[in-house]
């Protein structure tokens, strides 16, 4: 098993990906002799350049590991501080998976990592955990880095509990506008009257096109207003489009968009390039570099 996942290094994906199932097999069997010899090759293929080895490396430890889930979680929360970007992002990925409480607080902190699908993913992992990750990400919504509040917002939208909507509400209320940025949809969704002071003000203060078309195609009058000023101040274009797959004001069961996950705000605004979606990273192959296992979890 060993010998296959050098397939990886060879153009062999397929085979290293099968080794890789496999070698999780044993690590979380109690009885097989090859448990503390599995896991290091399995945290080595963390930087992969195969997506599909990369993917099977973060989710099949968080599924298959039950009899060694503390060691586990403990790894991949070291391996958020790791210095490859892919490694940080399995990290979070197998965290979501695995659920520990745990990793509440490490996850709260990637949300500001420097890499936007880190922060993306990290968000994505806070959803799957749910209630204990709450309070944490409550907190966040006051949080000073540019990326976290609208993050934490995006991800308390997507708990159900009413603690969540409680502390979302309250940024409304609070006029936060860096969280409003992450759920304005959530709030268009649910149309509550005099919510549109606040949700033009957060158009005003961080200019985005994505946001000026809902506003524009809302049904509500006051928003469409705040596009139409919008786009006459940065001379940009935006389309009405009352008849199609549009955001309707109160139209309920609110479910903010995650594009905006990766859209920071910005502290001066600016007109050109503020789709969120043209910042969004594909998932390509990581820089070519060969780590030891050991490495991998303890740079």
């Amino acid at each position: 098993m060993l010998q296959r996942l050098g397939f990886a290094e060879k153009g062999r994906g397929s085979y290293a990906a099968g080794a890789l199932v496999c070698l999780c097999l044993f690590a979380a069997d109690p009885g097989s002799h090859a448990q503390d010899n599995a896991l290091p090759p399995v945290f080595a293929t963390w930087t992969c350049q195969y997506t599909g080895v990369r993917r099977t490396a973060s989710v099949l430890p968080g599924k298959t590991l039950v009899q060694k889930k503390q060691r586990i979680v403990a790894r991949w929360i070291k391996a958020l501080k790791n210095r490859n970007s892919a490694v940080r992002k399995n990290a979070t990925i197998a965290l979501g998976e695995l659920k520990s409480p745990r990793a509440v607080a490490p996850l709260v902190a990637a949300l500001s990592d420097r890499d936007e699908i880190v922060r993306a993913c990290a968000g994505e992992s806070l959803v799957k955990i749910g209630a204990p990750a709450v309070p944490p990400l409550t907190a966040a919504l006051k949080h000073n880095d540019p990326f976290v509040p609208a993050l934490a917002a995006l991800a308390l939208s997507g708990i159900p509990d009413p603690r969540a909507h409680q502390a979302i509400m309250a940024a409304l209320s609070e006029r936060n506008t860096k969280a409003i940025l992450g759920v304005h949809t959530y709030f268009v969704k649910l149309g509550q009257p005099g919510s549109e002071s606040a949700l033009t003000q957060t158009l005003q203060q961080f200019p985005n096109q994505v946001m000026a078309e809902e506003f524009l195609n809302s049904g509500n009058p006051t928003l469409a207003a705040a596009a139409n000023a919008w786009a006459a101040k940065y001379k940009q274009k935006i389309v009405p489009n009352p008849t199609g797959d549009v955001v309707r004001w109160g139209s309920g069961n609110p479910t903010p968009p995650a594009d905006l996950a990766q859209q920071p705000p910005a502290d001066a605004p600016k007109a050109a390039d503020q789709s969120p979606l043209k910042n969004q990273a594909s998932d390509q192959p990581p820089p070519a570099r060969k780590v030891t296992p050991d490495e991998a979890v303890d740079q």
